[in-house]
């Protein structure tokens, strides 16, 4: 006794395979591009936010040591004339600024100490009179190639 299963016949059970393989293999075609360019948006976006995130932590520890340097010994920090580049070095228990730039896991800081200046209205200037008891003080940390990767 042959028995019939209710639905299509098997020859049109083939065509209805072969459009929905079509159709499968077409929205795939569509939606992985997008979903793969998202996953590898979202993991470059990672890696920069850790990268920032290093840089600002870097930044702020410079910040610091300017101050602790500034704090203890202001005729040392306060050396008129050209522009000085410093990095920041621990010293026992405290901060002092060691000459030159440096590079810490990819990243290069420095701290650069320059005269300010003022104008007639005692507002700070590019040029003027030397103020000694004020410092313009620059902290710089950058990575990578482009001008997109520096934090000052």
């Amino acid at each position: 006794m042959v028995q019939r299963t209710k639905g299509l016949p098997r020859a049109e059970s083939r065509g209805q395979i072969i459009i929905e393989v079509l159709i499968a293999f077409g929205l795939a075609s569509i939606l992985l591009p997008a979903i793969l360019t998202g996953f590898v948006s979202g993991r470059s976006g990672r890696v920069q936010q850790e990268q920032r995130s290093r840089a600002i932590a870097l930044l702020k520890e410079a910040e610091e040591a300017v101050r602790v340097y500034r704090e203890a010994d202001w005729n040392t920090f306060a050396i008129d004339g050209t522009p000085q580049i410093y990095h920041p070095v621990v010293s026992g228990t405290t901060w002092v600024l060691a000459v030159g730039e440096e590079v810490v896991e990819g990243f290069t800081r420095l701290i650069t100490v320059e005269s300010a200046f003022r104008d007639a209205n005692n507002q700070m200037s590019e040029t003027g009179t030397n103020d000694p008891s004020t410092k313009k003080v620059t902290l710089k940390v950058s990575w990578g190639t482009s001008s997109a990767d520096m934090i000052t």
